[in-house]
């Protein structure tokens, strides 16, 4: 880890700094606008990233870095798109975090666990995301699936202690839970056919890609 982020002078400067900021922005001294905020954070996460490519190590400053991209991305899009950016603000933030859990995963193989949290995070983020688009049922079922894909991808990664077999059983009962949800919800049924039809499309043209057989 890089030195100066471990001192005790750098982060109470920091803090100073970031108190005083706050000060003079209550006392009406300076003003700041939201893309400044946005500004703000993004370099925050920019300079936890910094420490993850200085000391491949410190993957732990992978997570905060992200975390503050996203929230950075989401006060933008909020000021950008306004009518329709609260509904993707979860998505943005919880799937960020997600991610930071799967890179952490593919820079050390040995961090398997990562997979976990990283996929439980996409999938609630996924539901906040389609929320005001889906019944509670379909959200429900969606949530439950995402966690069965998690624990499939789990089972299916290679890690140091071999594959993980064992993650097949809670893949199998909650994806299968999950599609139950989806399927007695009514309103998501032409959202299944039409994803069934892209996914038949996508295996076919991969099959003749791949020079299978009609």
């Amino acid at each position: 880890m890089l030195n100066w982020l471990g001192s005790r002078y750098f982060w109470g400067g920091m803090f100073i700094l970031i108190g005083g900021i706050f000060l003079l922005q209550y006392l009406g001294f300076i003003v700041f606008s939201a893309f400044l905020w946005a500004i703000i954070f993004g370099l925050g996460g920019v300079i936890f990233l910094s420490v993850f490519f200085s000391d491949r190590e410190s993957w732990w400053a992978i997570i905060p870095g992200f975390a503050l991209i996203s929230i950075a991305l989401v006060i933008a899009f909020d000021n950008l798109f306004s009518d329709w950016a609260g509904d993707l603000g979860g998505l943005i933030i919880l799937g960020g975090l997600g991610m930071s859990f799967v890179v952490i995963y593919f820079i050390n193989r040995e961090n398997w666990w990562a997979i976990i949290p990283g996929g439980v995070l996409i999938s609630i983020g996924m539901v906040v995301g389609l929320e005001s688009l889906l019944p509670g049922t379909a959200t429900g079922g969606l949530f439950l699936l995402g966690l069965g894909l998690t624990f499939g991808v789990l089972a299916l990664v290679p890690t140091p202690q071999g594959k993980m077999s064992w993650a097949w059983i809670p893949a199998g009962i909650l994806t299968i839970i999950g599609l139950v949800l989806l399927v007695v919800s009514a309103a998501v049924f032409r959202i299944l056919g039409a994803a069934g039809l892209i996914i038949l499309g996508g295996y076919l043209i991969y099959r003749t890609l791949r020079g299978g057989s009609d």
